[in-house]
């Protein structure tokens, strides 16, 4: 079982959003997930909107067809309260616990960082980026994977050595595109079905091209993270070598013609 938590210390940036998407995409996969309200129970602002959100969207994934041990939601008041219900979790089989959090540094939020195998920090552009990891302490007696994600970004997108250089932290390559499929995703079923069922001739062909690629990104958003929960790093793709390889076999051979 893994654990992820999503950070972020400016509001807005994308967290619940993001859980959602992938908690949606690996189930398509066929993971068993957990999403854990990890904001502050009846001190912050919107905590109840969103368990209302959550709460609202699964009832819509069963009614939808889905499982109902494929994806659940629960919430946890203390440390103690956490540890059961991880040891609960592994014991029902959930392969993935994703943890929604406060953008304010509570104790909640610290728990949450504690649990996690790799923090996911979701933002939109530069700036919030820069202001992500700000007055946020990580346990120096852990060896924790930080990634961030970027999500909806404004054009001109920024390159992926301006975002690595705003946020302190290194990026992944999948970035989810601002697209109608995460908007509508709190009122909508199951995403895969969704997206499969998609009529261009209803919904428009640049509507359904653009929803297909924003579910097929988050997939690829998904596979990504597995790689880096066993600790492998997707790279950009440098065709240089091969390049080089290629023009010393020509060169060979026409040495050898000759």
């Amino acid at each position: 079982m893994h654990t992820i938590t999503m950070l972020g210390m400016k509001g807005g940036t994308g967290r619940t959003t993001v859980t959602m998407a992938l908690a949606m995409a690996f189930v398509a996969k066929g993971r068993r997930v957990l999403i854990v309200d990890g904001t502050e129970n009846g001190t912050e602002r919107g905590h109840v909107e969103v368990c209302v959100t959550l709460q609202r969207w699964q009832s819509l994934l069963v009614e939808d067809g889905l499982a109902e041990d494929a994806l659940e939601i629960e919430t946890f008041d203390a440390d103690d309260a956490l540890e059961d219900l991880l040891s609960r979790a592994r014991r029902r089989g959930i392969d993935i616990v994703l943890f929604d959090t406060s953008n304010r540094r509570t104790d909640r939020l610290a728990t949450c960082l504690e649990a996690a195998d790799l923090i996911l920090v979701p933002f939109l552009g530069l700036l919030e980026a820069e202001y992500s990891l700000n007055r946020i302490e990580l346990s120096a007696d852990r060896d924790i994977s930080l990634f961030g994600v970027a999500s909806a970004l404004s054009h001109p997108a920024p390159t992926r050595e301006e975002m690595v250089e705003a946020l302190g932290a290194p990026v992944l390559q999948t970035t989810l595109p601002r697209a109608a499929l995460f908007r509508e995703m709190p009122n909508r079923g199951r995403l895969d079905r969704l997206v499969a069922n998609l009529d261009k001739r209803e919904s428009g062909l640049t509507a359904t091209l653009a929803m297909r690629d924003a579910w097929a990104r988050t997939l690829d958003l998904t596979t990504e993270i597995e790689w880096v929960l066993k600790g492998q790093v997707l790279k950009p793709y440098d065709p240089e070598p091969e390049l080089m390889r290629a023009r010393r076999i020509v060169a060979r051979a026409e040495e050898m013609a000759a």
